[in-house]
């Protein structure tokens, strides 16, 4: 969320576009608005963590350059979540680019497209694909995989309006039939402020934050004070709460991320032969979340719920090793991150505190890995 004391600040509002940063989509659930720039705030108290200018493309993805087909370019497309999309640094800082930068280094005249879009998981990102990665013939499929990924392509997990997700069902022998999907509600976008709807029986401080929408309809004031709860709730409520993502870490799969794990499964083997079929190379990045690189932070998130976690039940390793030996059988080529990551985290931080996505740093550690192994392992003369 944007940081709500910037809201005070005619001249530098928070998350400020020109249009909705995100649109439903009808296949994908939602987009980035197609033709769009503003600012992108991270939200943290007393201050925001960081301030960036976005630029979304015509093709609805975040880009200064529009997408085309050169076909005298290595053309790499890099699809994923928001650690791809990279809202939280520059264009030039984050990873896509720096893959650009460094293969152009080499000696290779490439062009790195960014596919990344938050909240997605594989189930929409083998959508994206379909309908938009294809359509300028990359030579070279990025695909980042982070562990909440394996919760987003589950419905039982889904944290956003289920009418922004596309639905499925999962049959008897493990295979996947996609659904239709029902778009929009009354015709208005839930995403028009990067707002969750607000059910029957919420808290009182979602109570509060509706409130403070609907009077910033005319006092704008009082629209800037909608995060208060927000801050309340982290510096003075007790650490009961559940962040149902930590499931993926657990050592015994509940029945639903079970499932769900078929779901991405069968979505990755799609994956693969789409790209077979249009002659893409396919490499999949595990992406590693701050909770798994930094231990202390971890420790802290366990003592905190003590008596209502247990740090016997979980396994930080466990979504990077299922996925990658799952990924191994498949004859999928893949780079875990973890181990370098581990490695390197001190003293160096790669993440933001707060928001958790990675700063400049991490981008440009992921960047200079995944060069590495495209120049070692992908590089050919541009062209099909």
């Amino acid at each position: 969320e944007p940081d709500y004391y910037s809201r005070l600040k005619k001249s530098d509002p928070a998350y400020q576009f020109a249009k909705p940063l995100y649109t439903p989509h009808a296949k994908f659930g939602w987009v980035q608005t197609p033709d769009n720039e503003g600012i992108y705030r991270g939200f943290r108290y007393p201050r925001a963590e960081f301030r960036t200018r976005v630029r979304i493309n015509r093709s609805g993805f975040r880009s200064s350059s529009e997408y085309t087909v050169d076909p005298k370019k290595l053309r790499v497309a890099v699809l994923g979540d928001s650690f791809v999309q990279a809202l939280q640094v520059k264009e030039e800082d984050s990873f896509p680019k720096v893959v650009e930068r460094l293969l152009k280094a080499r000696g290779c005249d490439a062009f790195v497209y960014n596919f990344g879009v938050s909240s997605t998981g594989t189930i929409h990102q083998y959508q994206i694909l379909k309908e938009a990665v294809l359509k300028v013939r990359p030579q070279v499929l990025v695909l980042a995989f982070f562990p909440n990924d394996l919760t987003d392509d589950s419905p039982y997990y889904v944290h956003e309006d289920p009418n922004l997700i596309p639905q499925y069902s999962l049959t008897a022998d493990g295979r996947v039939d996609l659904q239709d999907f029902g778009g929009q509600k009354d015709g208005q976008s839930v995403l028009q402020n990067y707002v969750l709807p607000r059910k029957e029986g919420a808290s009182w401080a979602e109570k509060w934050m509706l409130e403070m929408d609907k009077a910033g309809a005319r006092w704008p004031f009082l629209k800037s004070l909608r995060f208060i709860p927000a801050v309340l709730n982290e510096r003075f409520t007790p650490k009961n709460f559940y962040s149902a993502h930590v499931d993926v870490y657990k050592k015994v799969y509940p029945p639903a991320l079970a499932g769900s794990l078929k779901v991405t499964l069968y979505f990755l083997e799609e994956i693969q032969r789409l790209c077979r079929a249009e002659g893409v190379e396919l490499l999949v990045v595990l992406v590693p979340a701050l909770e798994q690189v930094d231990r202390p932070m971890w420790d802290q998130f366990l003592d905190e719920r003590k008596g209502y976690l247990s740090g016997d039940d979980f396994d930080l390793e466990r979504p990077n090793r299922v996925i990658g030996e799952e990924l191994g059988r498949r004859g999928i080529r893949y780079l875990d991150l973890l181990p370098s990551f581990r490695k390197e985290f001190w003293p160096s931080r790669f993440y933001y505190g707060q928001d958790q996505h990675w700063n400049a740093a991490g981008h440009r550690k992921a960047g200079t890995i995944i060069e590495k192994y495209l120049g070692e392992n992908f590089l050919r003369p541009p062209g099909r």
